[in-house]
């Protein structure tokens, strides 16, 4: 999964390497460009926890070559950094969300009125 994650990151900085150029061969504006950045921003935020998990996944390789309570409780310190992490992006994110619908519903409630 973590590979997977490196690979869908890498997907996203191509995404907005594509968009940024064809917005500027295009004479868009700075719409293409501006997406293209919230690309970048969300593949390094997906690089994170594919770094995190890989740790993880190293630990669990180590375990199962040595038995040791040692690398288990070293695996399941990197387990939990990574649930961690995910919960607080994931925190972040619904908080993100209402303010985007809260944003939203001003929007439209302010081109109505005029």
């Amino acid at each position: 999964m973590a590979i997977l994650i490196f690979i869908g990151s890498g997907f996203m900085f191509l995404a907005a390497l594509i968009m940024m150029l064809g917005s500027a061969a295009s004479k868009m504006g700075g719409a293409g460009v501006a997406l293209g950045a919230v690309y970048i921003v969300m593949g390094a935020i997906y690089i994170a926890p594919g770094v995190l998990l890989f740790r993880y996944a190293s630990a669990i390789r180590a375990l199962t070559y040595s038995r040791t309570a040692d690398d288990l409780r070293l695996a399941l310190s990197k387990q939990r950094v990574f649930w961690k992490f995910v919960g607080i992006i994931t925190i972040c994110v619904i908080v993100l969300y209402i303010f985007v619908i809260i944003a939203a519903v001003f929007i439209g409630a302010s081109g109505t009125i005029m």
